[in-house]
């Protein structure tokens, strides 16, 4: 029924009321026992990536992810995932728009911690070592298929 979706003003404001607590509720980035320690500054920022095992000085492929990030800050990044990550060393690929950025950045790095976080996600706090490179050359040929994925494509409407 279409009328369902035709909003009252009063109906307005209870979602909106009801949308500023769940805001309110929700301290970004905060996690108590992570805040006595955290000195960098975290800017929220969702940006698709790809995540995969880092084994024996190459990506692990078979194991990748699609991941968002939640959060990024100078040296590291939070994660949300929907399944466990379960190894410590990792590679971490973004790429932007073709037009800012023209080929992806990759990342290597160790996993911080690991939290269920509910409804099947996990959040993954990564420390990022080192920048392993751009582009898609040499040992990082094989993630080009992946890579592509990441690419922001058209608007979807119905």
């Amino acid at each position: 029924d279409l009328l369902m979706y035709n909003f009252e003003p009063k109906q307005a404001a209870h979602v909106q009321s009801r949308l500023r607590r769940i805001v309110d509720l929700t301290v970004p980035n905060f996690s108590p026992e992570l805040e006595r320690d955290r000195i960098e500054c975290r800017s929220n920022r969702v940006i698709p990536a790809l995540l995969c095992p880092w084994r024996n000085d190459a990506p692990d492929i078979e194991r990748h992810a699609f991941v968002l990030t939640r959060d990024i800050s100078s040296d590291g990044a939070g994660l949300v995932l929907n399944t466990p990550f379960r190894d410590q060393e990792l590679l971490l690929g973004f790429w932007l728009d073709p037009g800012v950025m023209p080929e992806p950045w990759l990342f290597l790095g160790n996993v911080q911690h690991l939290r269920k976080w509910g409804g099947g996600y996990w959040t993954l706090g990564v420390h990022l070592t080192e920048f392993a490179g751009s582009g898609m050359r040499g040992k990082f040929a094989c993630l080009s298929p992946l890579l592509s994925q990441l690419h922001v494509s058209e608007l979807v409407t119905n």
